[in-house]
């Protein structure tokens, strides 16, 4: 079986949807005979210094797209965290009987087999709307990668704390962070 994973990594839109799919790309790797990157060879030296480690292949965007080139690789799933991604290709690789699984950042209308979301605060109204739809939300779907620990430079007595609400859509939870954070700061101290 071959899997293959379609992400954002360019200039504009950063190193987060690669970091996320790496972390997914090193978990699938144990049980898929074949699981790699497709990108389009447009951005060609960004992707190459972003994705050292990994097994990528490029596509002339100018000869193929993502569809046609995932079947030239007999690629039977396919997994898509993008902002460029729409339900058009969702729909292509389904002609092509080519499984799909998304990412969904943004609550958007979809055509793949299955659609992942972090949030915990989704109506099921809006999952209601979309029939027929395996939609898999909460956090406990959020793809975060270990942390890399730095080491530290100096010795500070005084505590720094870093709050990421991630993208725009935890934004709600940041008070609910904030409090959260500074109630279990002051228990640690």
């Amino acid at each position: 079986m071959n899997l293959a994973i379609i992400c954002d990594l360019n200039p504009k839109s950063g190193l987060g949807h690669i970091r996320r799919m790496r972390s997914l790309f090193d978990a699938l790797k144990r049980y898929v005979n074949n699981c790699f990157f497709i990108f389009p060879r447009t951005d060609w030296d960004f992707v190459k210094r972003h994705t050292a480690g990994l097994q990528v292949n490029y596509f002339d965007p100018k000869v193929d797209n993502y569809v046609s080139f995932a079947k030239s690789l007999s690629i039977s799933i396919v997994i898509i965290d993008s902002y460029k991604n729409t339900c058009l290709i969702e729909k292509l690789f389904a002609k092509e009987n080519i499984f799909s699984a998304v990412i969904d950042d943004h609550l958007r209308i979809h055509c793949s087999n299955i659609i992942f979301n972090n949030r915990a605060d989704i109506a099921s109204t809006y999952l209601n709307q979309n029939v027929g739809k395996n939609w898999f939300v909460g956090p406990q779907y959020c793809l975060v990668g270990k942390a890399k620990r730095r080491k530290r430079l100096y010795e500070s007595k005084e505590k720094k704390i870093l709050l990421h609400a991630g993208g725009a859509s935890l934004f709600r939870s940041i008070r609910y962070l904030c409090e959260s954070t500074i109630l279990a700061a002051n228990k640690y101290n």
